[in-house]
């Protein structure tokens, strides 16, 4: 399987989401079973990631998939 390159509006949605939630990068990466350096790394344009973790974290931020 292999990792995507997310779209450059998504980082910074994330980001707002997370923090309307009162989320830290911390929080939301141990809910997704991922690190906090994977969450700064999406939220900054510079992390891959594979389809099953931007789903998890769809449903952690109350978003659409």
């Amino acid at each position: 399987m292999l990792a995507a390159k997310v779209p450059p509006l998504l980082g910074p949605r994330m980001k707002v989401l997370r923090q309307a939630l009162g989320l830290s990068q911390v929080a939301l990466a141990e809910r997704v079973g991922c690190s906090y350096q994977v969450i700064n790394g999406l939220e900054c344009g510079r992390q891959s990631c594979y389809a099953s973790l931007l789903i998890a974290l769809a449903l952690q931020l109350d978003a659409s998939t």
